[in-house]
């Protein structure tokens, strides 16, 4: 990987800058432009019943969602600020053992209205899903709006 690459940024800017996913043990292991994965090892994440925290699902839920804005906008070359101002969370299951988020890229037209409200406005809001697993099966649906404020000076049109 070279420095570029967004997934590579994206873990270096989650290791310098935001300190519980160091805590937690998260990682970017995987995107291929569409999809967005965040893995976290079990063994720092367990509560008193030696399945993951309820906390650290929510965390690398709505990790998961910053994260993707994150990488969407590296990809287009554009430096804004990212806050996740809602999250909304379904536990289904404990999750057991090692555990992992993935969010997805929403349809284009969805993505694209949300890139041309940050040009024109140079804040813009969008709506991301995330799923967290574990080895089994599905244990979390996370419902997260983010807010993107443009930094740069430069029109983005």
């Amino acid at each position: 990987m070279t420095d570029t690459d967004p997934l590579s940024l994206l873990n270096s800017t989650l290791e310098r800058c935001i300190p519980i996913t160091r805590a937690m043990g998260i990682t970017a292991d995987s995107y291929d432009g569409n999809r967005l994965r965040l893995s976290a090892p079990a063994s720092p994440n367990l509560n008193d019943k030696l399945t993951t925290f309820a906390g650290s699902s929510y965390s690398i839920a709505a990790l998961s969602g910053w994260s993707l804005l994150y990488v969407k906008l590296v990809e287009r070359g554009i430096d804004a600020d990212i806050a996740v101002y809602k999250g909304e969370i379904n536990y289904i299951k404990p999750a057991k053992g090692d555990f992992f988020a993935i969010c997805a890229t929403p349809e284009p037209e969805f993505i694209e209205d949300f890139f041309g409200t940050l040009a024109t406005r140079k804040k813009a809001k969008i709506t991301l899903n995330v799923v967290v697993y574990d080895a089994e099966s599905p244990v979390v649906d996370f419902t997260g709006k983010y807010s993107v404020r443009y930094l740069g000076s430069e029109q983005l049109l």
